[in-house]
């Protein structure tokens, strides 16, 4: 999370019902110093309510999607391991040497009196994939992979195997602290402009929406008929406070 961020949120959190508050005490013909200290008073107030919601927030978000990316990281680097080097990898990590071993072009592990298939692959794996795991063993199968299809999770399930997929699997590696020095699938992960089809909530539009909310709202103080200023104004103040706080970075 970076500060400045946060921050910025705050800020917004802090002058949008603040400056709004103001309009609407002038509008009361308050005179402009308790005015001004009401809405600053109130402004604060809210900000600093908010704070704690935004700071678990986003503390919330950035945790899981980064476990979320790195859980992806670990499955695609593992997909790109020939059998002989995830047996090594899950040897080292996991298992113990003489624990794993590749069988008719497939990698097992035998540990804890469980059977594992290592069984790692860009696409959901299907019902097939699995049946070399099934002619191994008849007892206490385990299966390892990135993710199934919904076949294949039928399939399993039917046939008794314990699925571990991506997440799962990473939380074991995590935990052992066995994580791989360097992915092979880094470059999947290269940050890139992504379009978003709710592009209209992203926070950049926060600004714009403050800016013509206050422009209305200041102006509603020089007018002889405020309301209408006062209630737009009010609105585009709210929607600025939403968006930055609820909208897409």
């Amino acid at each position: 999370m970076k500060k400045s961020a946060y921050y910025s949120d705050l800020l917004f959190a802090f002058l949008a019902p603040a400056v709004l508050l103001l309009c609407y005490l002038r509008y009361l013909r308050v005179p402009l110093f308790p005015a001004a200290l009401v809405a600053i008073l109130a402004g604060g107030a809210i900000a600093l309510l908010l704070s704690f919601f935004l700071k678990r927030k986003r503390d919330a978000v950035f945790l899981k999607r980064t476990e979320t990316e790195e859980a992806e990281k670990l499955a695609l680097h593992l997909c790109m391991l020939s059998k002989k080097e995830l047996a090594v990898f899950f040897a080292d990590a996991l298992f113990g040497d003489g624990n794993v071993f590749v069988k008719n072009g497939e990698c097992f592990a035998f540990f804890g009196g469980e059977l594992i298939l290592l069984q790692f692959s860009p696409d959901p794996l299907t019902a097939e994939r699995v049946l070399p795991l099934l002619k191994e063993s008849a007892e206490s199968p385990v299966l390892y992979c990135r993710a199934l299809n919904s076949e294949a999770e039928s399939f399993c399930a039917r046939f008794g195997v314990s699925v571990k997929t991506a997440p799962a699997v990473y939380a074991l590696l995590k935990k052992q602290g066995k994580l791989p020095n360097a992915y092979r699938s880094e470059r999947a992960f290269q940050k890139k402009k992504r379009l978003s089809l709710s592009l209209r909530f992203s926070k950049r539009f926060a600004s714009r929406f403050f800016a013509s909310g206050v422009f209305l709202l200041l102006f509603s103080l020089f007018v002889p008929f405020p309301y209408y200023y006062l209630l737009f104004g009010g609105i585009l103040l709210t929607a600025s406070l939403f968006v930055r706080v609820f909208g897409h970075a």
